[in-house]
């Protein structure tokens, strides 16, 4: 499949902070316009102006809570009517997360982490596709997780809902074949951001076991994973240590001794850190050996 052009147009969501900020920014390296969405005006100018000066390409803000259900048609219109541009790459990126044991976290604040992270997502790339499809043209990458490639106690709705992302992305690329769009889903390992560092969300224990230095840079995850994108691998795990973490969390999950009711909980949430923190610190060395 071709690389896109360079001067394209990109949109990206959740641009505020995070790695949805650290996609603005490589993206902008490689030559994109952006359309950057995020609800948090003042913070969103910042990054656009930050961008502007960084790389002399145009950021153009659009403030949206992707919780309000118009949102996503919204931005289409402001998009595609008012700035008549075309979207080559969509980033769909916003997300929260919610932890702790399921019955013990808000009903509430489930159904804001599944409708944000698996309905908009999923409405967004309905919108914006089909124009994609009719030039021939385009990529999507969807922001998935490590974790939603295996189950995980305490972020039980989080990782289904990557989970999903990762499942309809990679499906989503299959149906794709031929057209000259292509879609990725990006699992990136834990990452230094506010959310790991304990924005909003922080009765994960696996986030506290993790050491600070051992954490992906979240714009090495945007530069690795937009790299993926152009070569149109549909699930893009950031490191090696991630890829050995994943088959040893889900021995972990399977192993029959950690099967103890609430004790089974803990136990996987420890040995999947453990594990994590191991194969994190070789990556580490052998990144640093050569």
């Amino acid at each position: 499949m071709p690389k896109l052009n360079r001067n394209n147009i990109a949109l990206v969501t959740g641009a505020s902070r995070g790695i949805g900020e650290a996609y603005a920014v490589e993206l902008a390296r490689r030559g994109y316009d952006l359309f950057l969405v995020a609800r948090h005006e003042e913070d969103l100018k910042k990054v656009c102006d930050r961008i502007k000066k960084m790389t002399g390409r145009r950021a153009i803000p659009i403030v949206q809570d992707l919780l309000d259900e118009q949102a996503p048609h919204r931005i289409y219109e402001i998009v595609r009517n008012e700035h008549r541009k075309r979207p080559a790459l969509l980033v769909n990126n916003a997300g929260i997360a919610a932890s702790g044991l399921f019955e013990e976290t808000e009903l509430e604040r489930h159904q804001r982490l599944l409708t944000l992270n698996i309905m908009r997502l999923t409405e967004l790339t309905h919108i914006f596709l089909p124009d994609m499809v009719r030039a021939e043209h385009g990529r999507i990458l969807n922001v998935a997780s490590f974790l939603g490639l295996c189950p995980q106690a305490g972020v039980s709705t989080y990782a289904a809902s990557k989970a999903y992302i990762v499942n309809f992305t990679r499906a989503l690329n299959s149906e794709l074949r031929g057209t000259g769009v292509s879609a990725s889903a990006a699992c990136p390992g834990y990452t230094n951001t506010k959310m790991v560092q304990g924005d909003r969300c922080n009765k994960d224990p696996n986030y506290g076991k993790v050491p600070a230095r051992l954490l992906e840079n979240r714009f090495v995850v945007a530069r690795r994973t937009l790299d993926h994108l152009e070569k149109g691998i549909a699930l893009s795990i950031t490191t090696v240590g991630n890829r050995l973490a994943l088959l040893m969390m889900l021995f972990a999950e399977a192993n029959p001794l950690n099967r103890q009711a609430r004790g089974y909980a803990q136990s996987v949430a420890i040995s999947s850190a453990a594990v994590y923190v191991t194969l994190r610190s070789l990556n580490a060395f052998l990144s640093a050996a050569q």
